[in-house]
């Protein structure tokens, strides 16, 4: 719970960047709008804070089993990679979206092979520095919240190994409902993010991280 808490936490406020950053281009905007922004995008923060929990869940449920600090060490490693790049790619949707009016896609990515063509799309006005040092902020800020956080996970040994296992069984399927968006047939698609005729509501309503792995 608290692991897919801290990646929804990223989530929510990689979408508070990226409407700051954009806010020319998304104003004028209600507070009804704004609202319906972070809730019509709930569901697929939730698939990605799950996608993300699994693998740790995993790597945890391991450590608590064998307490081999080896483990601990992985989940704090993966966990620091993977803000680090929620991260640049927080930064980068927004940037490209301000530029080129799109969701950060693989095309996009392939591009910064040459940052000098990149550097001459975006333009010589762009706020660089802002967006880098909100990156910076928005990393350094995240990754001392997860240590605090990490301290309540890693805190007792188990004692109980069945209870962990079965906790575990209990955890795992819930994992997976979240990483589908619930129970129902159909997973969760890009479209339960939709909910306004102007395109840069949806597209600020739409999971930047979901979106490029669903690309």
């Amino acid at each position: 719970l608290v692991h897919i808490l801290f990646w929804w936490l990223v989530s929510v406020l990689g979408r508070f960047v990226f409407i700051g950053y954009n806010w020319d281009l998304i104003s004028p905007v209600s507070g009804t709008i704004l609202i319906n922004i972070f809730k019509y995008g709930f569901w697929l923060d939730l698939s990605m804070s799950s996608y993300l929990t699994l693998l740790l869940f995993l790597l945890y449920s391991v450590s608590r089993l064998c307490q081999h600090k080896a483990v601990v060490y992985s989940i704090h490693f993966i966990s620091g990679i993977s803000l680090l790049l929620l991260t640049l790619l927080t930064c980068a949707d927004a940037v490209v979206y301000k530029h080129w009016s799109a969701k950060i896609n693989p095309m996009a990515i392939s591009f910064l092979s040459s940052p000098k063509e990149v550097m001459a799309s975006v333009g010589n006005d762009d706020h660089i520095l802002i967006i880098s040092t909100v990156g910076v902020l928005f990393f350094y800020v995240l990754y001392r919240l997860y240590f605090v956080l990490s301290r309540f996970l890693f805190r007792d040994p188990v004692k109980n190994k069945l209870e962990l296992m079965v906790g575990s069984l209990v955890v795992f399927p819930l994992l997976v409902i979240g990483i589908r968006g619930g129970v129902q047939l159909e997973p969760i698609n890009q479209s339960s993010a939709f909910f306004s005729d102007r395109t840069i509501y949806n597209h600020a309503a739409l999971n930047t991280s979901w979106n490029l792995l669903n690309k």
